[in-house]
């Protein structure tokens, strides 16, 4: 919408130069510019270099983009520390009822021998519990994770397509700053024809008063070969002339406004351009074979979507190795205590409440989720 808005006052610049130009009338060249001084103290007057270093500096949209890449950096950083984030540390403390444990001596009437059996005195109902009796707290701590160390390529394909996607969107960088630099040029290119044109429609105004006093003054004397015709014509243009003044200054209005947007300046900041006549550029037009061939190479657009392909080629890597299980190396340590019950010291009963500290543990583990069906439709999406 913005854009068009400036096309179409670039259309209508030219336009109206070439028809202005028709009366013979020249633009101004060398001459002081005029400018109200009230508004040379409070507006802000800019260069192109200016007025592009300040869009460029202020532009919401391309302050985004730079967001939307550092979301991404973080997910590089996210994807590059998940395989060394399943460690877990678990604690738990409460309090649970006392119990008394004691050895009972059993002797072997065969052999003679005597063995020790841990039993528990207890001498309440089992299904009810008795708050009268002693409680204590008991405490527990767990350490456990686990590394992998193979996964058929999963790690190795979400890290491509995370830093492929992350190439994209810096190579999308480039072309959200051209965009605002086109934007600014436009603006101020419009500026400057719209005030060119209203100095060229002043100049030619008189040309037009001269021509209609001058046709006037025949026609009263009845002296030369103009008709009522020939006045009537010049009436015309000077209403056409008017039409043009009052389109060149709703260009100009209009041009200003979208530069004070693309500047960003507060409203309450008057935003002008340093009044100096246009300037004619030298500059020699290549083949259109050469602009197609730099338009290819180095578009923005097509090296973020090469940038793109690549990242959706390494997610469907990525998709097809969920279909395969994952090698871990897993580890644990852990330690519980509980003052108010005995420890068991016996190999064939699990002590619940006082165990460790003991030698950390390690071991292989398969980790291989069984949601093929899931993996399936994934990889259809990812692939579409």
């Amino acid at each position: 919408m913005q854009t068009n808005t400036i096309d179409n006052m670039f259309t209508a610049v030219c336009a109206c130069l070439v028809i202005l130009m028709a009366f013979g009338v020249e633009a101004r060249a060398d001459e002081e510019p005029k400018s109200d001084p009230a508004d040379a103290d409070s507006a802000l007057r800019l260069t192109l270099e200016q007025a592009t270093q300040k869009a460029v500096q202020n532009s919401l949209e391309l302050k985004a983009q730079r967001h939307r890449v550092e979301a991404i950096e973080a997910q590089v950083s996210q994807v590059t520390w998940a395989p060394f984030s399943r460690f877990e540390i678990a604690a738990f403390a409460s309090i649970v009822p006392n119990k008394d444990i004691k050895r009972m001596p059993i002797e072997d009437p065969e052999t003679g021998e005597t063995y020790y059996v841990v039993v528990s005195e207890d001498r309440r109902d089992p299904d009810e519990i008795d708050f009268s009796e002693p409680w204590g707290p008991t405490f527990q701590f767990e350490i456990r994770g686990g590394v992998p160390l193979y996964t058929f390529g999963k790690i190795t394909s979400s890290k491509k397509a995370v830093g492929q996607a992350l190439k994209a969107k810096e190579a999308e960088l480039p072309r959200f700053e051209h965009k605002i630099r086109l934007l600014v040029a436009k603006a101020y290119y419009a500026i400057e024809g719209a005030r060119e044109m209203l100095y060229t429609i002043d100049k030619g105004r008189g040309y037009l008063k001269k021509a209609r006093t001058k046709i006037e003054e025949d026609l009263e004397n009845q002296e030369g070969e103009t008709t009522q015709i020939d006045l009537i014509k010049v009436k015309i243009f000077e209403g056409e002339v008017d039409q043009y003044e009052a389109q060149a200054k709703e260009i100009e209005n209009v041009a200003l406004a979208g530069l004070r947007f693309l500047v960003g300046e507060p409203s309450a900041q008057r935003i002008d351009i340093v009044d100096k006549p246009q300037e004619q550029r030298d500059f020699a037009l290549k083949p259109m074979d050469d602009y197609k061939q730099l338009a290819l190479d180095r578009r923005p657009e097509l090296e973020a979507l090469r940038h793109a392909v690549k990242a959706m080629k390494a997610k469907v890597g990525m998709r097809k190795a969920d279909f395969w299980p994952n090698l871990l190396l897993v580890g644990g340590w852990r330690i519980g205590y509980t003052p108010g019950r005995p420890r068991l010291d016996t190999w064939f009963l699990r002590d619940g409440y006082n165990y460790g500290p003991g030698t950390p543990w390690f071991g292989l583990a398969l980790d291989y989720p069984l949601d093929f069906g899931l993996d399936k439709y994934r990889l259809d999406e990812t692939r579409a």
